[in-house]
């Protein structure tokens, strides 16, 4: 039976279990997003959105070293937080008024870049969300490593909520201008929400040593992050150059409901990465590290695995719901089986940035994106069909995990390579799995040979799919029911 009051009492359980209500509704208003928009506005709308992901990199990496040094340093002293606190909102403060003044330039002065999808008119509001996104980033890292996570799910709740009805009320172009302005709106509310009676004191400060600090650590992480979130953005930029609005619109459904599929497992894991960076930093036997990778590797990419596998077998039931789409199924299945890819190194980029090697993964990260960019120009320059710019994804993104697991690996063993890496996290009968799901995709007959896939893998993977039910049942305090008779 399931003990709700032990769930109750759990806030990384409650947390989680709100994001996933939360990523629920996101899926939802996605949907009816591109249903009511269509493939061309839609192809605006995943412009947009390209764009606020590009502009996200100019937080300096403020609130990853806010994450990191709380998370491992020894800053224990309340007043040393608080005016870490500080630096890093007075920073973000000036980020928010260059991007500002930087939107509010290109619309004053008609700066004719990408005129087919009409940027032009959506610079300003476009910077404010941007500033407001950061400012929100900031108050969320500290909040999690203060463990008060009822604020930021009640946050991202309202702001979902609020977006979701404004899908419900407007459409065609009236309805990119009201979901802007509803996340400018939302994001005010959020900073309301995130600084009345706040569990620290909120002012703003300046000190060169603490700033210096704060960006020796953070522009390091904000490479990688940069690094790592553009081999799949490589392939959402090339489409935007060099193909028509309605393929960016195309390919902008099959991104937005990659990301949205795996969110839930996402929420577990920005909960924990905190935790998982203080079991695996410098000072901790490389022997105690190992089985927290291995641990962490196992539940992790078998969940993921898993969720992309049935996913993609229910896919024709959602293009039922948007059948003008279609041409999108393709590159949605191969988005998602590059994020199951992804996910078999998540213990080893904790190692390595616990164990401040992040430069070394974000050059890990660069080969893959220069592999997904010379792959993608190619297509993009023999007028291939776009799936193809999905396949240098995928190819990029197998590039990296095994790169990635090599690195984990010397980390783990005294700079020596340990016999059979790859295997230990990707293991032969989850690859076979994954490319029995490519066959599938690239031929037209998903559920066939997803069928046989799904069975391949589930055999090969018995141990770690109990394994995982243990895991799932012990968390959420289920308790067998013995019967009498």
């Amino acid at each position: 039976m399931l003990d709700i009051r032990r769930v109750l009492k759990n806030p990384i359980l409650l947390f989680t279990a709100s994001r996933y209500v939360g990523y629920g509704l996101q899926f939802v208003r996605g949907i009816l997003v591109a249903k009511f928009l269509g493939p061309h506005l839609f192809g605006v709308w995943g412009f947009l959105g390209l764009v606020q992901q590009y502009l996200s990199y100019t937080s300096l990496g403020l609130q990853f070293a806010l994450n990191v040094e709380m998370a491992t340093a020894a800053v224990t002293d309340p007043q040393e937080q608080e005016k870490i606190i500080a630096v890093a909102l007075t920073i973000t403060a000036l980020i928010v008024g260059f991007l500002g003044l930087l939107g509010l330039g290109i619309q004053v002065f008609a700066s004719p870049l990408f005129e087919k999808y009409s940027f032009n008119q959506y610079a300003v509001i476009l910077g404010g969300i941007a500033g407001l996104a950061h400012l929100k980033q900031v108050f969320t890292n500290v909040y999690r490593v203060y463990g008060k996570l009822a604020r930021i799910a009640a946050s991202e709740l309202l702001s979902t909520t609020m977006l979701l009805l404004v899908a419900l009320v407007f459409r065609d172009e009236a309805l990119i201008l009201a979901l802007l302005g509803a996340m400018v709106l939302s994001g005010g509310v959020t900073l309301a929400i995130f600084m009345i009676r706040a569990p620290f004191k909120i002012f703003l400060s300046f000190d060169v040593r603490r700033a210096r600090s704060l960006l020796v650590i953070g522009i390091p992480l904000l490479i990688y992050n940069i690094s790592f979130y553009l081999i799949a953005v490589a392939g959402r930029t090339i489409i935007s150059i060099f193909y028509s609005v309605e393929a960016m619109g195309y390919y902008s459904l099959a991104s937005s409901i990659t990301t949205a599929t795996l969110l839930g497992l996402h929420a577990v894991t920005w909960v924990v990465f905190p935790s998982i960076l203080s079991r695996t930093r410098e000072g901790v036997a490389d022997e105690a590290v190992a089985k927290t990778v291995k641990r962490v590797n196992d539940l992790y990419s078998i969940s993921v695995f898993l969720t992309v596998f049935v996913a993609i077998l229910t896919l024709p039931l959602l293009f039922r719901f948007l059948p003008q789409y279609k041409p999108a199924e393709g590159v949605l299945d191969i988005l998602l089986l590059s994020q199951a890819v992804l996910s078999i190194t998540f213990g080893y980029n904790c190692v390595s940035i616990a164990r401040k090697k992040q430069l070394a993964v974000a050059g890990i990260c660069m080969i893959a994106v220069v592999i997904v960019v010379g792959v993608g120009l190619l297509v993009a320059l023999f007028k291939l069909d776009f799936v193809w710019i999905a396949i240098a994804v995928l190819l990029g993104t197998f590039v990296y995990a095994v790169l990635q697991a090599q690195l984990g690996s010397r980390l783990l063993n005294r700079g020596q390579f340990q016999t059979g890496y790859l295997t230990n996290v990707l293991p032969w009968g989850s690859l076979i799995a994954l490319l029995i799901f490519l066959a599938g995709s690239l031929t037209g007959y998903q559920l066939f040979l997803g069928g046989i896939g799904l069975v391949v893998f589930v055999l090969s993977n018995r141990g770690s799919l109990e394994q995982l039910w243990h895991f799932v049942f012990q968390k959420f305090g289920v308790t067998r029911v013995s019967t009498v008779g």
